[in-house]
């Protein structure tokens, strides 16, 4: 297939480059054709990801099988200003309206369209056990999933299969959430937040990149996907978990008012729980490589 992604260079997006290149012909979209041709080389074709071409995204895509969108800025790099909110959602909703409109004036658009949304998209849900038929939650990720995902049915609607993937965070020891979390267990200042008792929807890397993969050459399968572990896990389980693969302490406990002065809004989402269930893709017959948080720690 020839598969065009958008986010190439973030962390899920390079890994699942890789991934594909083998068997597929890939196109990246980029704002910065610059740092792609450093990131990727001459591996693959790179193309401006812009406003200001329309016209050579609308070249560059035609005989595309299929566009992967994981473009969006990372929620995680700077505290939630009103400016950085609103960053955030509008890097979303821009590279979707793009794609939109493109596809809009192509004749024939791609057969597929993989749009990257979260499990931010169920609030804290204490004491649920959530689906892909869960209804959406409060706060600032319910928000911005609820309306990077409410473009949907304008694809659908061009006859493209689409298909939605509410990501856990994903889980490396080489990047990502989990570098950051092992970070102070390293300098023996690990702690539990809050709680400690509520749930997180982690997936692993590998997973995350191979359901991708699987979802996109199942062409019967449409809607929304959960990418998470079967497996999820309290923030105290991940912690202790962390602790003894470093062979650290786990005595200590950030006090959730504590985290929010540090954190300031960001820290509900790390306080928030989440016990979310990817039954979709286990009945399609995909079979997770890392299940449990141990997996990813002893690759």
């Amino acid at each position: 297939m020839k598969i065009a992604v958008a986010g190439a260079t973030g962390f899920v997006g390079s890994e699942l480059c890789r991934l594909l290149s083998s068997m597929h012909e890939l196109t990246i979209l980029t704002r910065d054709t610059q740092k792609g041709h450093l990131f990727f080389g001459q591996a693959f074709t790179i193309v401006e990801f812009s406003e200001n071409r329309p016209d050579l995204l609308i070249s560059e895509l035609e005989g595309v099988d299929a566009v992967i969108n994981l473009a969006g800025e990372n929620i995680a790099v700077a505290r939630w200003t009103p400016e950085i909110k609103q960053s955030i959602l509008n890097s979303r909703l821009e590279s979707s309206r793009r794609l939109l409109k493109t596809f809009k004036e192509m004749p024939e658009p791609p057969k597929t369209y993989i749009i990257s949304s979260a499990t931010g998209y169920y609030g804290n849900r204490p004491g649920e056990t959530l689906n892909e038929s869960s209804p959406s939650g409060s706060g600032f990720l319910a928000d911005v999933c609820r309306q990077n995902e409410a473009l949907a049915p304008e694809f659908e609607s061009l006859s493209i299969r689409t298909i939605i993937i509410r990501s856990g965070p994903v889980m490396d020891r080489g990047g990502g959430a989990l570098k950051k979390m092992m970070l102070p267990f390293r300098f023996y200042l690990g702690a539990c937040l809050g709680s400690g008792e509520q749930h997180m929807p982690w997936i692993s890397l590998e997973d995350e990149t191979a359901a991708i993969k699987f979802l996109l050459e199942h062409g019967s399968l449409s809607g929304v996907f959960n990418l998470t572990s079967p497996n999820p896990a309290t923030n105290r389980q991940i912690s202790k978990a962390i602790a003894a693969y470093l062979n650290r302490p786990c005595f200590f406990r950030l006090p959730a008012a504590a985290l929010r002065l540090l954190m300031g809004e960001m820290a509900g989402e790390l306080l928030s729980s989440q016990q979310v269930l990817p039954e979709r893709l286990l009945e399609a017959g995909f079979e997770f490589k890392r299940p449990l948080f141990q997996d990813v720690l002893s690759t």
